[in-house]
């Protein structure tokens, strides 16, 4: 049994995927925005880890990769980077105006932050679809309690081979509960990463709302996007006309 959890440990599919969960328990410990979007960037191209590892590694990969030539996969992989380049664009665009209502030029550093690494996350697990395979998963891991008392009699090999696929089901759906987690809060880590990268502390408003303002972005003009961390009634986030009398 020991040499069978040493041979498990090795594989490379096992640590590709435990990388994976110990992402999501220390976002969910340590309540970090940096750790919480690079586990939101691992979790969005983890399938295409996979993808490539399975075709590094196992027979059939190695056996498609051999018949396949050179230039198939050179076309194939132009298109796919000129089609999701245009959708990460689209795609970090449109987050951007949708939580700040400005457009997206004005925050470059978090908009091409967005289409690089976020893109995949919102290309593959979203609102609709997480929830979906989280309730799947949760139906399935029901009708597996359900039936085992019925494996119990079963033959001993045929139960050890579905208690195995018993107790992912159940990893996967608390580990499924934690990505619709971090999908949901999506929003909340885009404003805190802008805040950081794209917003300024420093400006030479001098208008009667720069005193509750912490920082600013210029939009071109006399008009800024201020955040004003303190007006909890109305938005955080609205554009202002600045002054630009403050002397230094």
């Amino acid at each position: 049994m020991i040499n069978n959890l040493f041979s498990c440990i090795k594989n490379i599919y096992v640590r590709a995927i435990s990388i994976w969960i110990a992402g999501i328990l220390l976002s969910f410990v340590t309540k970090s925005a940096l750790l919480s979007m690079i586990t939101m960037f691992y979790t969005g191209i983890l399938p295409f880890i996979l993808v490539v590892l399975w075709l590094s590694n196992s027979e059939t990969g190695i056996k498609l990769r051999s018949q396949t030539k050179k230039w198939h996969i050179g076309i194939t992989i132009s298109w796919f980077v000129f089609i999701y380049g245009i959708y990460a664009r689209k795609w970090a665009s449109s987050q951007i105006n949708e939580i700040f209502l400005i457009d997206a030029s004005n925050l470059g550093i978090t908009y091409n932050t967005l289409a690089l690494s976020f893109t995949p996350f919102g290309l593959i697990y979203n609102e609709s679809v997480v929830p979906f395979l989280f309730n799947l998963l949760v139906y399935v891991a029901v009708l597996g309690a359900m039936i085992m008392p019925f494996l119990i009699v079963a033959s001993k090999s045929t139960f050890k081979i579905i208690s195995y696929c018993f107790v992912m089901v159940l990893l996967l759906s608390s580990f499924m509960g934690g990505i619709a987690s971090l999908s949901f809060n999506k929003d909340l880590l885009i404003k805190q990463f802008a805040l950081w990268a794209d917003f300024d502390s420093n400006h030479l408003c001098t208008n009667e709302w720069a005193r509750s303002t912490e920082s600013v972005v210029f939009l071109g003009g006399d008009k800024v996007l201020v955040y004003q961390p303190e007006n909890q009634k109305n938005s955080q986030f609205s554009v202002k006309t600045c002054n630009f009398e403050k002397v230094f």
